[in-house]
């Protein structure tokens, strides 16, 4: 059991613990510390989208970089977060609240545009992938 110490500095009360100066020393600083992209619970659907260039016939007979190459990821808790690959490895890129009960249903298109999800309470989302846009 910890000891308290109390001291008054006018009318503020303050609780100081007995290694108070040990704990702050301890503390994590900037560089051991960053901001966490994971999901806060369990994830239920991850899908990719396709990361490929497509050959278009025009005038000049070149090719369109069609490269969408996005991890998505949704959580029971209805969350959606998009990761976009890298050449090394992948970087998180945008995240929604995209249903406020479980998602039980996900599709992605098959030129990786669009991605669509379904939730418990009957409803869907259809999210442009490559835009960051949200059509429900």
């Amino acid at each position: 059991m910890f000891t308290r110490t109390h001291f008054r500095l006018g009318s503020w009360c303050f609780l100081v613990l007995p290694h108070e100066r040990l704990y702050l020393e301890h503390l994590p600083n900037t560089e051991q510390y960053y901001k966490s992209f994971m999901h806060r619970e369990v994830i239920n659907y991850c899908t990719m989208t396709k990361y490929y260039l497509t050959h278009i016939l025009n005038p000049k007979n070149s090719y369109h970089d069609n490269r969408t190459g996005f991890l998505i990821t949704t959580s029971v808790d209805g969350h959606l977060k998009l990761w976009k690959k890298q050449e090394a490895g992948i970087e998180f890129v945008k995240h929604y609240r995209a249903h406020l009960t479980p998602i039980t249903g996900v599709s992605a298109s098959t030129d990786g545009q669009l991605f669509a999800t379904v939730s418990e309470d009957k409803t869907a989302k259809v999210f442009d992938v490559v835009n960051f846009g949200v059509y429900s």
